[in-house]
């Protein structure tokens, strides 16, 4: 989650959408307080998430392929928390 100015959102309303489609939820502020969320249409999200989902087991495959170990819970928790910011 990104957070944005009212001002800066203005300016690059374009380039803010093409992220939120992208799948990133941006939060659009007014004096630091969030005033505003911006996320991707139902339609692109549940593609985004799926598309998250086969990356994770894609990783996996390529792991156990690799003869490394399985991958954690935590792992997939700090992958999230790094796609989010």
């Amino acid at each position: 989650m990104r957070q944005v100015p009212v001002a800066e959102f203005k300016d690059n309303a374009s380039a803010w959408i093409a992220a939120a489609e992208a799948g990133e939820e941006i939060v659009i502020t007014r004096h630091g307080k969030p005033a505003a969320r911006l996320t991707a249409a139902a339609e692109d999200r549940k593609a985004a998430q799926r598309a998250a989902v086969d990356a994770l087991f894609e990783a996996g495959r390529a792991r156990r392929a690799r003869g490394d170990p399985s991958i954690s819970s935590d792992e997939i928790v700090v992958w999230i928390k790094e796609d989010q910011r």
